[in-house]
């Protein structure tokens, strides 16, 4: 943690958040009354934000960063169940639901995130219930995003997994370097794209060497060249 302190003004809802995220269903004063109790915090790589089976006391906006989320499984590994950026909100599922955290919350690149209490939160459903209906419609969304990869985890191949998952964060961190071709710079580790795709390492490794082998792409480090986006996008489609 660098630093806390209250927001100031509309720091904590800059306008993009205000746009396209549950956010945008409160008034202005509404919004107002929240930065006024609101904690924002600096978070380093590697810091946890909270861990899994801790009691949920108010949600985390995350302004500017990437969180990961991990599921501790019962043999003791971690999971990463999903990648959060500036914009979304952490903790609204064990809080609509009244239960701990089913999830611990590590910062992957330094991070800027708002706190908010439960009990103004709470406040707020109350005053405007459209708030809490946003945030039921974005559970349902997720759920049907998880439902869909694990239809994709037990039926689709090793090499199709991975290049999906390397199109979606080609979408937030991809670089065009020319007509088709692209780099990446991979926000996370091997182990933690293996996790999230459901396969060991030694599997991740090997299909990467396929996919170089066929000319597709070039791993160095967290560094990925895409030599031909199109005709990756062409696999998944299929």
């Amino acid at each position: 943690m660098l630093d806390d302190g209250n927001c100031d003004n509309n720091a904590c809802f800059p306008k993009k958040i205000i746009k396209e995220t549950e956010w945008g269903a409160l008034t202005s004063s509404e919004r107002e009354d929240l930065f006024k109790l609101s904690v924002c915090r600096k978070y380093q790589v590697g810091e946890m934000i909270f861990h899994q089976a801790d009691e949920c006391r108010g949600l985390y906006l995350i302004r500017e960063g990437l969180v990961s989320v991990r599921k501790q499984c019962l043999d003791g590994s971690e999971v990463i169940i999903r990648l959060a950026r500036g914009g979304d909100t952490l903790g609204y599922r064990p809080f609509l639901a009244d239960q701990p955290h089913l999830a611990s919350a590590q910062v992957m690149q330094n991070s800027l995130i708002c706190f908010f209490a439960a009990s103004q939160i709470k406040k707020m459903l109350l005053e405007n219930p459209h708030f809490g209906f946003e945030f039921l419609q974005r559970e349902a969304r997720e759920l049907g995003d998880a439902e869909e990869r694990f239809q994709q985890t037990v039926s689709q191949s090793v090499r199709i997994r991975l290049i999906h998952l390397l199109l979606v964060l080609n979408q937030y961190y991809g670089m065009p370097i020319q007509k088709g071709s692209l780099d990446l710079e991979l926000p996370i580790s091997r182990q933690d794209m293996a996790s999230m795709i459901g396969i060991r390492v030694e599997s991740l490794s090997r299909t990467i060497k396929h996919l170089t082998d066929d000319g597709l792409l070039n791993f160095s480090g967290r560094h990925v060249r895409i030599h031909n986006l199109e005709l990756m996008a062409e696999e998944i489609s299929y």
